[in-house]
C-alpha cells in the first residue's frame, strides 16, 4: 500500500478518538522502513489540523515513492528520534533514508546509526551469511509474483525485461555485518529507543496542546 494511502488512514483511526481532538492526549508516532515514510506522512497530515505529535520514533525510515510529505520531519513534532543503518554496514544500499531533516530548529532531531543490516534496525536481524560469515540479505523482489510481474511487463515496457535479468544477477546481497554484530545491533537499537521513549514520557510537554481555530504554519 502506498504511503500516503496508510498515512491517511491512519489519520482517520486517530481523529475517531475524541480526546485526540480535544488535545487530552500525547500522540507518539512510531514506523520502520516504508513504516516510517507512512508516519512521516502523518504528521504532515496532523500539522495540517493543528495538531502536534509529542515524540517521533523511526526505525531506518525510507522512502520509496515519490511523496513529497515523506522526507522532512514537520514542525508539529516536538522530538524525533531515529535510528539508521550505518552506511559501512553495506546494507540495502539503494535503500535512502528519509526523515533525517525538519525544516524549523523548534523540532528536536535525534539520530543515531547502529552498524547492522536494515532488518537488524527494525528488530529482525538476519542470520544467513555466505562462505565469508558476512550476512546475506535475499531480495525483497524475489518473491515470484513480482517475477511474474516483471516478466510480463516487456509486452508493455521495455524496461520490464532489463529489471527481471537484474534481479536474475542479484538475487542476494552481500553486507559487511557478521551475523553476531547483527544481533548486537539489533539490541542495542532496542535499548537506545526504548530508553528514549521511557525518557520522553516523564517529560513536560513543549508544543502547545491543539490549536482548534489554526494548523501549524
Amino acid at each position: 500500500m502506498k504511503t500516503d494511502n496508510k498515512a491517511r488512514e491512519l489519520l482517520t483511526e486517530i481523529l475517531d478518538f475524541k480526546a485526540c481532538q480535544t488535545g487530552d492526549v500525547d500522540i507518539f508516532l512510531t514506523g520502520y522502513s516504508r513504516g516510517g515514510a507512512a508516519v512521516i506522512h502523518l504528521a504532515h497530515l496532523l500539522k495540517e489540523k493543528g495538531i502536534p505529535v509529542r515524540a517521533m520514533y523511526l526505525f531506518d525510515a525510507v522512502d520509496r515513492t515519490l511523496e513529497r510529505f515523506n522526507t522532512t520531519i514537520p514542525r508539529n513534532v516536538e522530538v524525533c528520534y531515529h535510528a539508521l543503518r550505518d552506511p559501512k554496514a553495506n546494507s540495502r544500499k539503494w535503500f535512502d533514508n528519509c526523515g533525517t531533516t525538519t525544516s524549523v530548529s523548534t523540532t528536536r532531531m535525534l539520530m543515531k546509526t547502529f552498524f547492522g543490516t536494515h532488518g537488524a534496525i527494525g528488530g529482525l536481524p538476519q542470520t544467513k551469511t555466505d562462505e565469508k560469515g558476512f550476512v546475506i540479505e535475499e531480495l525483497p523482489e524475489q518473491n515470484p509474483v513480482i517475477r511474474q510481474i516483471a516478466q510480463a511487463v516487456p509486452g508493455v515496457l521495455a524496461l520490464g525485461s532489463i529489471a527481471y535479468d537484474v534481479l536474475q544477477d542479484h538475487k542476494v546481497d552481500h553486507t559487511a555485518v557478521t551475523a553476531p554484530q547483527n544481533e548486537m545491533a539489533s539490541n542495542d537499537v532496542w535499548n537506545w529507543m526504548s530508553s528514549n521513549v521511557l525518557w520522553q514520557r516523564q517529560q513536560p510537554m513543549v508544543l502547545p496542546a491543539r490549536d482548534l481555530t489554526r494548523a501549524f504554519v
